[in-house]
Formats: C-alpha cells, sequence, structure tokens
C-alpha cells in the first residue's frame, strides 16, 4: 500500500503534535523549591517621622521642600544624617632632588 506524500505528512504532524501534547500534559510536577528565608526586617530610623523642632544636629538632618525638574513637589522631612568622613591627612610633599646638568 502507497501512502501519498501530503497523507504521510499529514500523518506526520498528527502524531508530532499529538505526542507534544502528551509531553506537556503528562510531564511530571517539579518538587516544589525550597522555601527561601526571609530577610530581616531593616531598623526604623529615628529621625523618621519627626517634624522640623525634633529634627536635632548630631542625628538627624532636615531636608527643606522642594520642586523637581519635572514640577512635582517633594515634602519636607527628617532624615538620619550621614556619619562625618575622617579628615584624611595632607600627603607629604616629596623631597626635591636636584635635577642631573
Amino acid at each position: 500500500m502507497r501512502i501519498s506524500g501530503f497523507a504521510a505528512i499529514a500523518v506526520f504532524v498528527a502524531v508530532g503534535s499529538f505526542s507534544a501534547a502528551a509531553q506537556t500534559t503528562t510531564a511530571p510536577q517539579a518538587a516544589a523549591p525550597a522555601t527561601k528565608t526571609p530577610k530581616p526586617a531593616k531598623a526604623k530610623s529615628p529621625c523618621q517621622g519627626l517634624e522640623e523642632a525634633a529634627c536635632v544636629a548630631p542625628t538627624c538632618k532636615w531636608i527643606a521642600a522642594t520642586t523637581t525638574a519635572a514640577g512635582a513637589a517633594r515634602k519636607a522631612y527628617c532624615r538620619k544624617a550621614t556619619a562625618a568622613k575622617k579628615p584624611t591627612a595632607p600627603k607629604a610633599a616629596a623631597p626635591a632632588t636636584p635635577k642631573p646638568q
């Protein structure tokens, strides 16, 4: 019995689509991934929510209200002051060496 080219292609496509469908529906479910441990919550800033009068210099810094370049207004707020940078010692001047003549 001879099968025409068109019939052979139709059978091939039908079998291929059936096997592809069977693979997606009968594939075993992957094991659930191990649960990740949640990150610890960051400590709330001691300056968050303070009024301007309560925002004191050693630990907190008052940020004034501004307007962005796009025109959006930003409210004033109190934030934790950054640690003061350690002053760096100035580099010692290199001793002058006479140029050979």
